[in-house]
């Protein structure tokens, strides 16, 4: 059975649909709610065109236009408006444009791309999208290139998206190429980060020791987390134990953490140590209170 709230919200929401359908714009704005439903998002920016409030309508439109993925339909009428008045710049086409490449939507971009004007930024586009198809090929290729923004730009992309590939050609390239693009720390610590991780989650065994060289003040809560993981796969207690009491203490009370800090002190020798963390959760009724229940007794 459904509760009363949720036929609410849903009779509101076809009521709002239904509003929308007939240019009941006033209406319409009187009984809607912020949401994440893109289509009510859109018909919500279109009432306010239609009732005046461009300005407003304007800074709703380009929020909803402004997103690494394609709208619905209801949103084409919103975001051709944002055309006609100019309203949508060169600047904004590229905005869009890496936050689609980062969810790999290349006809996007390639739709986005159409509407450049000038020749310049229609030839950087493709040289961005050979990047982003063939890393590994246009990496090689940019070992020669001179270093200009947006060469280092279209690299820095490039070493991301291959970082998901392969991880160790794409470190090789990172290092190959920093002395030539001169990359800003952030931008190497990123990159060489997302290349550690990646090869963490695909059971590297360069992994952990690639993590281990990331300084702790660099260190995310995802990186500790497969730095755990891989630790542990090595059997390197040690590392295993201090890696989990750095890691946030919310997770670190997981039931999971709690199995593998007492087995990780278990293999150092700790065994008090260790029954004090099964303990814990050994009267769980779950995977890791039977480990811990097994290990007891």
């Amino acid at each position: 059975t459904y509760s009363d709230d949720y036929l609410k919200e849903r009779l509101r929401i076809s009521w709002l649909k239904y509003k929308a359908k007939r240019g009941h714009w006033l209406d319409f704005q009187a009984f809607y709610k912020p949401t994440s439903n893109a289509t009510l998002a859109c018909h919500y920016a279109w009432s306010l065109f239609k009732t005046g409030k461009s300005k407003q309508g304007q800074k709703e439109a380009l929020k909803l236009w402004m997103v690494g993925q394609s709208q619905p339909k209801a949103c084409d009428k919103v975001f051709n408006h944002l055309y006609s008045a100019r309203l949508i710049t060169r600047e904004h086409l590229w905005k869009r444009i890496d936050l689609a490449l980062e969810r790999n939507e290349v006809t996007l971009s390639r739709y986005l791309a159409k509407r450049f004007t000038k020749s310049k930024d229609k030839s950087r586009f493709k040289a961005l999208i050979a990047m982003h198809q063939s890393p590994q090929k246009q990496l090689s290729k940019y070992a020669t290139k001179k270093r200009t923004v947006w060469n280092r730009y279209v690299v820095e992309h490039g070493l991301k998206r291959f970082a998901g590939w392969e991880p160790e050609k794409a470190r090789h390239h990172l290092y190959r190429l920093n002395p030539r693009y001169n990359f800003s720390h952030q931008a190497f610590m990123k990159i060489r980060n997302k290349i550690a991780l990646n090869a963490a989650l695909q059971y590297h065994p360069k992994a952990l020791d690639w993590m281990q060289a990331i300084p702790d003040k660099e260190m995310t809560k995802v990186l500790r987390e497969w730095m755990a993981r891989a630790a542990l796969r090595r059997q390197q207690w040690d590392v295993v134990v201090d890696v989990i009491r750095k890691i946030p203490p919310s997770l670190r009370q997981d039931s999971e953490w709690i199995y593998w800090h007492g087995r990780a002190l278990d293999g150092l020798g700790l065994y008090q140590a260790a029954q004090t963390q099964w303990q814990k959760i050994a009267t769980g009724r779950h995977y890791y209170g039977f480990l811990a229940a097994d290990a007891l007794s």
